[in-house]
């Protein structure tokens, strides 16, 4: 018969499909079935007539089993139980039961559209802004989501951790002239687990000082430039000799 499979089940948004799946650790010669067994409310049960049985996919290219369950409002705090049944030509084998609520188990994507860029005229600031997950959907909008911002210069490994409420953020003790690295992450406010980290963005900070001595240097250029051309219009003129 197959291994004995193992299942992992988590949502991306209170409101989004539970999926449930299971990847074999080695190659499967034949295309299996799959079967999850549900039992909600009901922690203790052990009789399988008591479990829905819902029909799995199987994704060949991926070696994966997935299943997909819809969400209800009021189950969101119910204890849900369930078991994977794997079938092929050798025979039948199921994973052990887990047990999880829909909140606990609730990882959202990470942030989406992250971008930096410095507060003109005021140095040391960076202004980081992103937008919720793309599968956060509108009615989730009811639960409260955070982020977690880390960000530190290029060439230190100190970083600095904040956890915030709003969709962006001003750093306001970069260094002068150095470029910091910048990720995020989210999790709804009171259950669930931390998305994974946004891939790191890039920014520096404004500074007035460079921008002073870039301007002093574009001001004495062009005053070279003005007198240059003022000589060259005065040893270019022809002088003629008046005979009369």
């Amino acid at each position: 018969p197959p291994k004995t499979p193992s299942i992992f089940c988590y949502t991306k948004s209170p409101w989004s499909k539970i999926r449930c799946e299971w990847r074999p650790q080695n190659p499967v010669i034949k295309h299996p079935d799959c079967y999850l067994f549900l039992s909600k409310n009901q922690p203790f049960l052990k009789e399988i007539e008591n479990f829905k049985q819902i029909q799995c996919s199987y994704t060949s290219r991926r070696s994966l089993c997935w299943c997909a369950l819809e969400q209800h409002e009021d189950e969101q705090r119910s204890v849900h139980v369930a078991f994977l049944c794997v079938t092929n030509f050798l025979g039948n084998t199921t994973s052990p039961p887990i047990h999880f609520t829909p909140l606990d188990i609730l990882k959202p994507d990470p942030p989406s559209n992250v971008s930096a860029h410095p507060v003109e005229n005021i140095e040391g600031m960076i202004k980081v802004t992103w937008n919720l997950p793309v599968t956060w959907k509108k009615q989730d909008n009811f639960y409260d989501i955070i982020y977690e911002i880390r960000y530190r210069p290029l060439t230190s490994t100190n970083e600095q951790v904040n956890v915030i409420g709003k969709r962006h953020y001003t750093i306001t003790d970069a260094l002068l002239g150095s470029e910091y690295l910048i990720k995020l992450r989210t999790k709804e406010e009171y259950d669930g687990h931390w998305s994974e980290w946004t891939s790191p963005i890039s920014a520096r900070s404004w500074t007035g000082r460079y921008k002073h001595t870039y301007n002093r240097f574009v001001h004495i250029l062009s005053l070279i430039i003005l007198v240059d051309h003022q000589i060259q219009s005065v040893t270019g003129k022809t002088c003629f000799w008046n005979s009369s």
